[in-house]
């Protein structure tokens, strides 16, 4: 969020739609085979990542892909898309093979803010610089749609320089509970915060999990999430398993004029790039239908409900603190209500919710919610935003989307008395007859 209304100065550019094309085809192609196979991790995640796990918990990489760290991954550990890659030093980004990572910050900003450069190998992996030029701050009718890197990168051309793209987090961290009807969020940071409050309210019941695993934006932009998503949806070892029910949200990483991989989308690209991971979500939902009612239960699978995973968006929170900022989420959230209105996937109006009870933007509080509450995030006073925006709309759309819970086991049938004084009026009088 500090990056909302800045951008990198540029000399070198790259088309920003390009880059993720690219990184499309390097995720969802050969590389990570789409989630419906139902052969053991072990087989299609063959790359152990973690060895101080096992079974569900352990982060697995599938062929195609490489195990790099992952700062921000549950198990400081995560998967790049790319055969044989290289793992930049800073622990967040990675490259293609036979490219080695050059890093670039703005200054002032947080180490987390890094683009990568993937230039020819031979070049410094360890390269950082700071760009000291900032460009102003962008208006949301006119989204600059390039992703760029400093004059610095201008040594190398366009033709022989790529992006890094920022290391994929694993899924959830527990496997499903056969007991409950199980929940699945994905979403970025303001999510992170509210999805324990979701849990608490609805743990009777239902186990309610977050994708990706870890901490910082979550699933940061839209792009991050396209590249990424067939990792959300699985187990960090890679065991396909089917939720009830996903709910899932992106817009807050997404109003800036230019992408940063991993933190910030570009605006002129989310609606697109939304649309896509609908579609992706869609289609998994419905394949997940069709192939959990010719399976039995192993522990690589748990079947949901006979209608299949359910699907709810989430519209975005807002920036309550600023208006401008707030007006962009806003234009963010019509493009979303009008994608998920084409893929008939129903929604709850977090930003709604919010405003009903903050008002408007601008306001420095809400209620007793702690000064900077949901500008964007809400931690304040025990997190009391997050377990009032959970208990509000959160919990009463996810229940009215659930299916019921799993019913407890009938009870024993009684078995038959066959003792004469507790059968039927005409048997006894039988048995006399035959006694006389």
């Amino acid at each position: 969020p500090q990056l909302r209304r800045s951008g990198l100065a540029f000399a070198l550019v790259l088309r920003a739609g390009a880059a993720a094309d690219a990184v499309r085809a390097a995720t969802v192609g050969e590389g990570a085979p789409f989630l419906g196979t139902s052969s053991p991790p072990e087989q299609t995640w063959p790359h152990a990542c973690d060895a101080t796990r096992s079974g569900w918990s352990q982060t697995r990489c599938p062929a195609g892909a490489t195990c790099c760290r992952s700062h921000f991954s549950g198990s400081q550990v995560g998967c790049c898309p790319f055969a044989n890659a290289t793992c930049c030093a800073n622990d967040l980004t990675c490259c293609p093979s036979g490219t080695a990572c050059r890093d670039y910050t703005a200054p002032g900003s947080p180490s987390w803010s890094v683009v990568t450069a993937c230039v020819p190998t031979g070049g410094n992996n360890n390269t950082t610089t700071t760009n000291n030029n900032r460009s102003a701050a962008h208006h949301h009718h006119d989204p600059s749609a390039s992703l760029a890197l400093p004059a610095t990168a201008a040594t190398n051309t366009a033709a022989s320089t790529t992006l890094g793209v920022c290391v994929c987090k694993p899924g959830a961290k527990l496997p499903p509970d056969p007991a409950r009807t199980n929940v699945l969020v994905i979403g970025d940071s303001v999510s992170n915060g509210y999805t324990p409050f979701v849990a608490a309210a609805m743990a009777n019941t239902t186990l309610v999990q977050h994708a990706p695993w870890g901490g910082d934006g979550g699933a940061e932009e839209t792009a991050y999430g396209l590249q990424c998503l067939d990792y959300f949806l699985r187990a960090p070892n890679g065991s396909e398993w089917a939720p009830d029910a996903v709910m899932f949200n992106w817009g807050l990483h997404d109003h800036a004029d230019v992408t940063i991989p991993g933190q910030e989308g570009n605006m002129s690209v989310y609606a697109v790039q939304l649309d896509a991971i609908a579609a992706r979500l869609v289609a998994w939902a419905q394949q997940t239908q069709k192939t959990q009612a010719a399976r039995t239960v192993n522990p690589n699978h748990y079947p949901a409900t006979a209608a299949g995973p359910q699907l709810l968006f989430a519209i975005t929170t807002p920036m309550i603190c600023k208006l401008r900022a707030d007006e962009d989420v806003q234009w963010l959230n019509a493009q979303a209500a009008a994608v998920m209105a084409r893929h008939g996937i129903p929604t709850v109006d977090l930003h709604a919710a919010v405003v009903s009870k903050c008002g408007p933007a601008p306001q420095e509080s809400c209620a007793d919610f702690g000064t900077g509450s949901f500008c964007p995030h809400s931690p304040d006073n025990g997190g009391a935003g997050y377990k009032w925006l959970a208990n509000a709309a959160i919990v009463p759309a996810l229940r009215k989307l659930m299916p019921p819970p799993p019913l407890p086991p009938a009870p024993p049938h009684p078995q038959k008395q066959t003792h004469m004084h507790t059968q039927p009026l005409a048997y006894k009088r039988k048995m006399r007859f035959v006694r006389s």
